[in-house]
C-alpha cells in the first residue's frame, strides 16, 4: 500500500477507534448485571411506588417513592423526607438498596429520574428545574387532607443526597428553592463532581448542613474536584475520604458498567457508604430510633477513623476559620 493510501486511511482507523470505544462506553454503561447488595432488616415496613408527572418543561416525568409504614407500636412516628439523586447515566434502580436502607429505618425517600446530564447545560438547566419542580409539588402533599401522602412524612424535615452529577445538580436545586422560600436542612455528598455553572452560583447558596464524604480521587470523580467546591462555600461542612473506596460505591446497587469505567467496587466501601448517609440524616433530620441502636454520626466518624477506614478531609479547619471569620 502507498504512503499517501495509509495517510487517507488513518482518520478512518482513528474513527473506527472512536466508534468501537464509543459503544463500548454504551455497552458498559448501561449494563443490566447488577451487582447486588444485601436487603436491610426492616425495622419498619414500606411500600414502593413509581408515579409518572408532567414536569415544568413539558415533559413527563418519573419519580420512586419509598414510604415507610406505621404499625400499632409506631403510630406515633414521625418520618422525614430524603430526596436521593443519582448521576450521570444512572438510574433510580442504582439508589434502591440505598432507599430501601432508609425507608426500612423511617426515612422516607423521594428518588427523581435524570437524565441527559452530559449534553451540556441546556439538558442540565431541564433536569435541575424540574427536580426543583417537582420537590416545590411534592412537599404540600404531606399536609393535604385529601392527598394519599397526607402525614406520611415531615415537609420541615427535609434532606437531599447527590452523587457524582446528583451533587451539582442537588445544590443548584437548593439554591433554586431557597429563593422560593423552601428550606432544605441538610445535603450529602456522596463523591460528588463539580460543573462550572455551579461553581458560580455557589454564592448564592445559603448556609445548610454539608456532609462530603469523597472516594479516592480519580477520573471519574474529577480527581476530587468537590475539594474546590468545598473549598469556596461561605458556610462550615464536614469533609471525608473513604480510603480505597471507588466511584462506584455510594451507588448500591451499582452495576458492571460503572465499574469498567471507573474501577472496581467493594461492599465493604459500600457498606460504608451506606451506614454514614444513614446515621448523618437520622441526626440531621430526627428519624425515629430503631433496634438496630446505631450510634451517633460523630461516634460512627470516630469508630471509621480509628480502623483507618475514613480519613478526615478539609471541612473542619476550614469551617472554624470560616466560623470565625463571619463572628467578628
Amino acid at each position: 500500500m502507498s504512503p499517501v493510501s495509509i495517510r487517507l486511511l488513518q482518520p478512518l482507523q482513528r474513527a473506527s477507534v472512536a466508534l468501537i470505544s464509543m459503544l463500548l462506553f454504551v455497552a458498559c454503561m448501561f449494563s443490566s448485571s447488577l451487582t447486588v447488595s444485601a436487603s436491610p432488616e426492616r425495622f419498619f415496613a414500606f411500600d414502593k411506588v413509581r408515579e409518572d408527572r408532567m414536569a415544568c418543561r413539558g415533559r413527563v416525568r418519573r419519580f420512586e417513592m419509598y414510604i415507610p409504614k406505621r404499625d400499632a407500636s409506631t403510630q406515633s412516628a414521625s418520618f422525614p423526607l430524603v430526596v436521593l439523586v443519582h448521576g450521570f447515566m444512572r438510574k433510580p434502580k442504582h439508589m434502591r438498596h440505598n432507599a430501601e436502607y432508609l425507608a426500612a429505618r423511617g426515612i422516607f425517600v423521594l428518588v427523581p429520574e435524570m437524565d441527559q446530564m452530559l449534553w451540556g447545560y441546556d439538558k442540565r438547566g431541564k433536569n435541575m428545574d424540574e427536580v426543583t419542580d417537582l420537590i416545590k409539588w411534592f412537599l404540600p402533599r404531606a399536609s393535604d387532607p385529601k392527598d394519599v401522602l397526607y402525614g406520611a412524612f415531615d415537609a420541615n424535615r427535609v434532606g437531599m443526597w447527590g452523587h457524582s452529577s446528583g451533587g451539582p445538580i442537588c445544590i443548584e436545586v437548593i439554591v433554586d428553592l431557597q429563593k422560593q422560600g423552601i428550606a432544605i436542612d441538610s445535603m450529602m455528598l456522596p463523591d460528588g463532581i463539580v460543573w462550572p455553572r455551579t461553581m458560580e452560583r455557589l454564592s448564592q447558596l445559603q448556609p445548610l448542613d454539608v456532609f462530603s464524604v469523597r472516594s479516592e480521587p480519580a477520573v471519574c470523580n474529577q480527581h476530587a474536584s468537590v475539594l474546590g467546591l468545598l473549598e469556596k462555600l461561605p458556610f462550615s461542612y464536614q469533609d471525608f475520604k473513604v480510603n480505597g473506596a471507588k466511584h462506584c460505591d455510594p451507588e448500591n446497587p451499582t452495576n458492571w458498567g460503572c465499574k469498567c469505567i471507573c474501577g472496581k467496587s467493594k461492599d465493604e466501601y459500600r457498606n460504608i457508604f451506606v451506614r454514614l448517609m444513614y446515621v448523618y440524616f437520622k441526626d440531621r433530620l430526627n428519624a425515629p430510633s430503631t433496634p438496630d441502636s446505631h450510634p451517633t454520626l460523630e461516634a460512627t466518624l470516630r469508630q471509621f477513623e480509628t480502623n483507618k477506614k475514613i480519613t478526615r478531609g478539609i471541612g473542619p479547619a476550614t469551617a472554624n476559620v470560616q466560623q470565625t471569620a463571619r463572628s467578628q
